[in-house]
C-alpha cells in the first residue's frame, strides 16, 4: 500500500470513529485502563474486555449496524488496535511490546 492510500485510509478510520463519537471515548479508555494496569501490558483482546459495558456495546452496534464498518476493521480488535497504536505513537508514557500495549511513567 502506498503512503497517500495508507494516509487516506488512517484519515476515514479516523472520521469514521469520530462520526460515531468513538474516538475520544476510546482514547479516554484505553489511556486510563493502560494506567491502571501499569507497568503489566495488555493485548488488544485484553483491552477490550476492560472497557465500559457502554462502550463495548457501542462498538458492537456499530460493527454490525453500519455497513462501510467492515471496509474500514474487520474485527473490534482493530479498532482497539487503531486507537491504541495511535495512543503509543503520540504519547511518551504508552509502549508496545511483543503486541502488548504499556504505560510507563515518565519521570520528570
Amino acid at each position: 500500500m502506498c503512503i497517500k492510500t495508507y494516509n487516506q485510509l488512517m484519515q476515514r478510520q479516523e472520521s469514521f470513529l469520530r462520526k460515531h463519537y468513538l474516538f475520544e471515548m476510546l482514547i479516554f479508555e484505553i489511556y486510563n485502563t493502560l494506567q491502571s494496569f501499569s507497568p503489566s501490558s495488555l493485548n488488544t483482546v485484553e483491552l477490550f474486555s476492560e472497557l465500559s459495558p457502554f462502550l463495548k456495546a457501542r462498538i458492537s452496534f456499530i460493527m454490525h449496524s453500519q455497513t462501510d464498518a467492515s471496509d474500514l476493521f474487520k474485527t473490534h480488535e482493530e479498532i482497539i488496535k487503531y486507537v491504541a497504536d495511535l495512543l503509543a505513537d503520540k504519547i511518551f508514557s504508552i509502549h508496545v511490546k511483543n503486541g502488548g500495549y504499556y504505560y510507563e511513567q515518565v519521570e520528570k
